[in-house]
């Protein structure tokens, strides 16, 4: 698993390992709804540290703002 998402994971889910060694992690609504939140965020910093190398990086404010309304996130 990508250690980033497994970063997340760890800050939203309760983890656990059953009797045969997997893991595993409760899923709760608000938990979930963390974990979505935090993957968005990621990807609009993403797309922010990208944007930063243009002068008038117009089409990035516009794809963050986007995905802001999109998911429901609040900037």
């Amino acid at each position: 698993m990508n250690e980033r998402i497994r970063t997340f994971m760890e800050g939203c889910f309760d983890l656990t390992v059953d009797h045969r060694g997997r893991e595993e992690c409760s899923t709760d609504y608000a938990g979930i709804k963390k974990f979505a939140n935090l993957i968005v965020l990621e990807c609009i910093k993403m797309v922010e540290r990208e944007a930063a190398q243009y002068e008038q990086p117009t089409w990035a404010v516009e794809l963050v703002n986007d995905m802001y309304e999109r998911f429901g996130i609040e900037p």
